[in-house]
């Protein structure tokens, strides 16, 4: 019996994985390095339009495509930031969009 494969892009690059595997799974498939960045948390992946997706989820259906993003900040912890619910303690300092814009407008006599 034959695994059915699908095709998907990580990175602008075909790969192929099984049907059911997970988003990581295919991070994987291109380069490992790449998803253990992934799983330690250094590293987020978005859809085709930019909106993150869970690296544990499923691929869906073939042609889905998906990018990851390496950054210096553990995204993970500050989610809500992005979500718009409240910001737990760990993300404390970050002061809201509206503390920054202050900080960029703010006029010297």
């Amino acid at each position: 019996m034959m695994v059915e494969e699908l095709r998907v892009f990580v990175n602008e690059r075909a790969v192929r994985v099984a049907r059911g595997a997970t988003v990581q799974d295919a991070v994987a498939a291109l380069d490992r390095d790449l998803a253990a960045l992934l799983a330690s948390d250094a590293a987020y992946v978005t859809d085709g339009v930019g909106r993150p997706v869970d690296a544990g989820g499923p691929v869906g259906e073939g042609g889905g495509i998906f990018r990851v993003v390496v950054t210096a900040r553990r995204r993970r912890s500050c989610t809500s930031i992005w979500t718009g619910a409240s910001v737990p303690k760990r993300c404390s300092s970050w002061r809201g969009p509206r503390a920054f814009a202050s900080r960029r407008t703010r006029r010297t006599p």
